[in-house]
C-alpha cells in the first residue's frame, strides 16, 4: 500500500482487497521487488477476456480467463525510480508471456506513462477510450505476443 501511494499521485489508491485479489486470479504473474526487507516495487497482471479493461477499483471475482494479459498495475517508489526496476518487472512479465498463450497485452498508460509502456511495443488504441475513472490523459494501449 505504501508502494501505491507513492507512485499514484493523480488518481486515489486502490483497496488492500481489490489489489490481492489481481495476485489470487494471476499469482504466476504479480511479482514484488524488495530491497534491504521491503518491497520497493511491484507489477501486477492477470489474464483477460475482453478489448475494454477492466473497471479499476474493482476486486476480480469472476472467471476472467482469455487470451489477453492485462497488465494492471506497475508500481515503483520513489527511492528505486530511475533505477530500472520497473524495466525489469516489464521485462520479465512480457518474457513469461510469450511463453503462454496469451495473443497480447492490453494497459492502461496513465500519469503520462505513454512513452515508457511504448518502449516496449506498446501502441496506443485510440478507439478504445480509458475509462474516466483511470483519470485525466489516460491511454489504453496494446501490444501483440504471440499470433
Amino acid at each position: 500500500m505504501t508502494v501505491q501511494a507513492q507512485a499514484y499521485r493523480s488518481i486515489a489508491p486502490e483497496s488492500l482487497a481489490t489489489l490481492k485479489s489481481k495476485w489470487l486470479h494471476s499469482p504466476q504473474s504479480c511479482y514484488a521487488y524488495e530491497q534491504k526487507g521491503e518491497i520497493g516495487a511491484y507489477l501486477l497482471a492477470h489474464a483477460w477476456n475482453s478489448h475494454k479493461p477492466p473497471n479499476l477499483y474493482a476486486p476480480l471475482t469472476k472467471s476472467i480467463e482469455g487470451d489477453t494479459l492485462f497488465v494492471h498495475d506497475l508500481a515503483v517508489t520513489d527511492k528505486l525510480l530511475g533505477q530500472g526496476v520497473g524495466r525489469q518487472l516489464v521485462e520479465r512479465l512480457l518474457t513469461q508471456a510469450q511463453s503462454q498463450d496469451f495473443s497480447r497485452a492490453l494497459l492502461v498508460a496513465i500519469q503520462d506513462s505513454r512513452a515508457f509502456w511504448e518502449k516496449f511495443g506498446f501502441t496506443s488504441q485510440d478507439q478504445t477510450p480509458a475509462n474516466e475513472i483511470y483519470g485525466t490523459g489516460a491511454i489504453v494501449m496494446v501490444k501483440t505476443l504471440n499470433q
